[in-house]
């Protein structure tokens, strides 16, 4: 099934009426076999395995970088394939001084239990608990499904930053895919209504980012055929600051293949700048700023407190 038609038929289930038991086999596709390991891209890892809270093994991967680790990255997967399909990810982070932990749901790859959506929750939870015992820097980086699975989690844990990239919002997805593929877009707010109705609550997305106070940058393209943009974006309005966003192109979560070295800069530049990465020190620096933009704000006719963020 292409990603096309596979939005629609979560769009469609949406709104007749399926429920989160009947919407696991349509949403969650994993598999067995891996298609890549680190080590075809030159990367040593070790293998591990942890337990979540209703019994289920989860496998994960760790890639550690050469020298002193500036911490740890989870990369929270998608909806299909396994932790294989997110090798390309290790050039982008474990160069840069990172170590990337990836991990399989239960029933992906060599991880036990059933592929449902409250089973990927729990295994997740137990893998972010793992590597806050490891290290005190933690990033999360959520990708198409994974971002729902992160944006749920993040209010409980204390993440250092969050990434949501080709962000989905279940709540949202039967109007966001009928809107944009204009397949009768006037029933799209019922079928959410359906979703939000007869779905946990944990898969609404707004309400979760809206709690996360954690940095967060979002990374969305206007030509996401699967995560429409327009869905992406209420998200990152109903999140709390502080967030960013970073607006790509191509299709869903295509950047890191079309500008590779444009995409690793992108986010290794945000990633310092919320670590505090080379800060900038010329003596006095911080109360020049602090002038010049008052002056500014005055010069608009406003006062600080009409500003946000000051």
């Amino acid at each position: 099934m292409n990603r096309v038609r596979f939005g629609l038929t979560i769009a469609a289930l949406a709104i007749s009426g399926c429920g989160t038991g009947v919407l696991d086999p349509f949403i969650l596709k994993p598999s067995a076999t891996y298609k890549y390991l680190p080590t075809e891209l030159g990367y040593a890892y070790t293998e591990h395995t942890v337990t979540s809270s209703l019994g289920e093994m989860v496998s994960l991967w760790r890639i550690k970088p050469t020298g002193t680790s500036r911490g740890i990255i989870i990369i929270i997967p998608g909806n299909d394939a396994n932790m294989g399909r997110y090798v390309v990810t290790l050039p982008f982070f474990v160069d840069k001084g990172w170590e990337v932990i990836l991990f399989d749901y239960p029933g992906y790859g060599t991880s036990t239990g059933e592929a449902t959506l409250p089973n990927i929750l729990d295994g997740t939870r137990a893998v972010v608990e793992y590597a806050l015992d490891e290290d005190d820097v933690v990033i999360g980086i959520g990708v198409s499904l994974g971002t729902a699975v992160l944006g749920r989690i993040a209010p409980d844990y204390p993440f250092t930053a969050c990434i949501f990239e080709s962000t989905m919002n279940l709540h949202e997805t039967a109007s966001s895919f009928l809107e944009y593929h204009k397949v009768l877009p006037e029933i799209g707010d019922f079928g959410d209504l359906a979703a939000a109705a007869l779905t946990s609550p944990d898969w609404d997305l707004r309400k979760w980012v809206a709690e996360a106070r954690m940095p967060k940058l979002f990374i969305h393209s206007p030509d996401d055929s699967v995560t429409p943009f327009a869905m992406g974006f209420r998200v990152f309005e109903a999140a709390a600051k502080p967030k960013h966003m970073f607006v790509t192109q191509g299709d869903h979560a295509f950047q890191l293949f079309i500008d590779p070295t444009l995409y690793r800069s992108t986010v290794n530049g945000w990633l310092d700048g919320i670590l505090r990465v080379d800060p900038i020190t010329i003596p006095g620096f911080e109360d020049f700023l602090r002038t010049d933009l008052l002056a500014n704000i005055a010069a608009y006719g406003l006062s600080p407190d009409q500003v946000n963020g000051l």
